[in-house]
């Protein structure tokens, strides 16, 4: 494991562009082949952690994601300042929400304001780009979900990067109305792919504004809603016909 690590990791960093695709599809065979032995998932890797038998695959790859030399999720990050293609992108999104739902702790990576600003770069870059590509910023809130859950630093690192507000600017509705989305009639004039990318920020709103449970110095709702009011002035509508669905 360690060897096989190593290896990605040297393609990974290296400066031509076919090394890295090599990496990134050598990480993406790692991980799909530890994922049998997670069917149970986090009570599985919980209990791998502590059993006193011979380590196992996963074992042995959560103890060198440990270990910072080792660490696939900060190496994947440095990968964003190449000029990537959109598979390349989408490949290194998936790849770091694998990452982080394997090793939790690889969360921390984003309390650094410069990890955090290299995933903001693509919904930045995307929504000024006339030739925005929406599959991008569809996957990037996606990994953005993965990267805040149950880490509250990685929230309020995100909010003073106006992260609230490169979201909500994606959102495209004809009226909060659509937010019901049970009338396809109403989306005609909406693509399916902004569709799609409507459900994903509608997503990321429900996920964000729940209450922050075990944070000793949380954010009122009223707080949160505020980062959204310059950009989406109808957040507190939105906001109120997304509890009205909650509680359908």
């Amino acid at each position: 494991m360690e060897n096989d690590i190593s290896v990605i990791i040297e393609l990974l960093e290296s400066q031509n562009a076919k090394q890295i695709n090599k990496g990134l599809s050598l990480l993406e065979n790692l991980l799909r082949n530890l994922l049998p032995t997670i069917e149970n998932s986090f009570t599985t890797i919980h209990a791998s952690r502590s059993s006193n038998t011979q380590q196992s695959q996963l074992n042995q790859f959560l103890s060198l994601q440990d270990n910072f030399s080792y660490n696939l999720t900060s190496v994947l990050i440095s990968i964003y300042n190449q000029r990537l293609s959109t598979e390349e992108i989408l490949s290194c999104n998936k790849l770091i929400q694998g990452l982080l739902l394997l090793h939790p702790q690889s969360k921390t990576i984003f309390n650094k304001k410069q990890n955090m600003k290299l995933i903001l770069n693509l919904l930045k870059y995307n929504s000024s780009n006339q030739n925005q590509n929406l599959n991008i910023i569809i996957s990037t809130i996606s990994t953005l979900i993965h990267i805040l859950i149950k880490n509250y630093k990685n929230y309020r690192i995100f909010e003073s990067l106006s992260g609230c507000k490169l979201i909500i600017e994606n959102l495209k509705l004809n009226s909060i109305n659509d937010l019901t989305l049970n009338d396809t009639s109403k989306n005609n004039s909406l693509s399916i792919i902004q569709q799609n990318l409507n459900f994903k920020i509608i997503e990321f709103l429900m996920f964000y504004t729940i209450d922050e449970i075990d944070n000793p110095d949380p954010k009122s709702l009223e707080e949160k809603i505020s980062f959204f009011k310059e950009e989406f002035p109808e957040i507190d509508s939105l906001v109120e016909s997304l509890n009205e669905l909650i509680n359908l």
